[in-house]
């Protein structure tokens, strides 16, 4: 059920690859801060109309009226057949370059993160704040409750980010859609949580940070409160570039305050 009672804020922030426009942003992000859901999505470069698949994938997560997180070939199918007609109708408006046919029949390509907020009832008459999280590829979720990191999901060691992560596909079957990395992971939340859900060039040096003892989310705390917060998310990132700290990759960063 959902969590009744409770203030939920969220942030999000969006930034194309250096050098590259606002337009060209593979990345997605959604969220319903009053249902607690939040989903973020890294289209893969290099495959056919990977933008609207990640952009379907997070609409679908947060804006079903269904209960979520569910298995994939609970979901997937429709999101799959929305894409391909979407694709369809471009192709009709603006002819597909026969080079580019394969790869289009191939399909898109995303990592994928899902998480929503509940209550459930224990044996004890009492209720149990929890977080549920669908997640395939090097999108993560990083929980941090009393100034230290509680849990990252799916990858937790800046060392396992690699270049073929496994990801959702558009034309994948769905029963496939299962790996080490595409499971559900749960936990607890309290009140005073903040979780951060961000794609895979910043969560690789969200880690990195980390594991070098010091306390990243304090620099991203800081990001909410600003004037301007994605003035500031912007100054950030292009600093971190600067500073040769971050991979020049699209960056999504969404922010759940509890």
């Amino acid at each position: 059920m959902p969590v009744e009672g409770l203030t939920i804020r969220s942030w999000q922030f969006r930034l194309p690859k250096r050098g590259e426009r606002a337009e060209d942003n593979e990345d997605a992000a959604d969220a319903d801060s009053a249902r607690g859901r939040f989903a973020i999505a890294d289209g893969a470069a290099g495959s056919s109309f990977s933008a609207l698949w990640a952009r379907m994938l997070v609409e679908e997560f947060v804006h079903s009226p269904k209960s979520q997180p569910r298995p994939w070939a609970d979901w997937l199918p429709a999101v799959q057949k929305r894409w391909s007609v979407a694709v369809g109708h471009r192709r009709s408006n603006a002819p597909t370059p026969w080079f580019l046919a394969d790869r289009i029949q191939q399909g898109a390509f995303a990592a994928f993160l899902g998480v929503a907020l509940d209550e459930v009832s224990t044996w004890r008459g009492g209720k149990r704040k929890r977080w549920r999280a669908l997640a395939i590829g090097d999108s993560c979720l990083f929980q941090i409750r009393d100034g230290k990191l509680l849990s990252a999901v799916p990858v937790a060691r800046a060392k396992d980010f690699g270049n073929t992560p496994w990801l959702v596909g558009s034309r994948s079957l769905p029963e496939r859609t299962v790996s080490k990395q595409g499971a559900i992971w749960k936990g607890d939340w309290q009140g005073n949580d903040r979780l951060w859900l961000m794609t895979d060039a910043l969560a690789q040096w969200f880690l990195q940070q980390n594991e070098a003892g010091k306390k990243p989310w304090k620099e991203m705390d800081a990001l909410l409160w600003a004037v301007d917060p994605k003035a500031a998310f912007t100054a950030w990132i292009d600093g971190l570039r600067d500073k040769k700290r971050i991979r020049n990759d699209d960056v999504t960063l969404l922010a759940v305050c509890l």
